[in-house]
């Protein structure tokens, strides 16, 4: 994997929690860009090592789309050349990015789209999630 792959996020206040959590666990791989859109009125929290924008709602509320388009735009700005969209309450398995760098390289024009996998019932949530392989 290279610098040149960048994990984009939109998020909030009502996901803070999520996002601290999911950046955490991205952070642990320091050879990609991260990039928020911040959807909230107020300004955004401090993120380490994160490229943030801010894009503040609409009329109609927030605005998830143009934070994604926003983030799109800073990523490949910064010389992305590999954009992998996370939800902000999804947390990366060891074996995410350079999966997709893989795909990416096998498939160059494709549109990608990796398998989710939900926790069991009752797991806690930790950072402690051992990943099976």
């Amino acid at each position: 994997m290279t610098a040149r792959t960048a994990v984009l996020t939109t998020a909030s206040s009502a996901r803070l929690e999520h996002l601290e959590r999911q950046q955490r666990f991205l952070a642990r791989e320091a050879a990609h860009l991260r990039v928020i859109a911040w959807l909230d009125a107020a300004p955004p929290p401090d993120l380490p090592g994160a490229i943030v924008v801010h894009v503040p709602p609409g009329r109609h509320g927030l605005r998830v789309g143009a934070g994604r388009n926003a983030a799109a735009a800073a990523a490949l700005e910064a010389g992305a050349k590999l954009l992998v969209l996370l939800d902000v309450d999804c947390l990366p398995g060891p074996d995410l990015l350079r999966r997709y760098a893989g795909a990416s390289a096998a498939h160059p024009t494709a549109l990608l789209c990796g398998p989710v996998t939900y926790l069991p019932e009752g797991c806690a949530r930790s950072e402690r999630i051992r990943w099976a392989r």
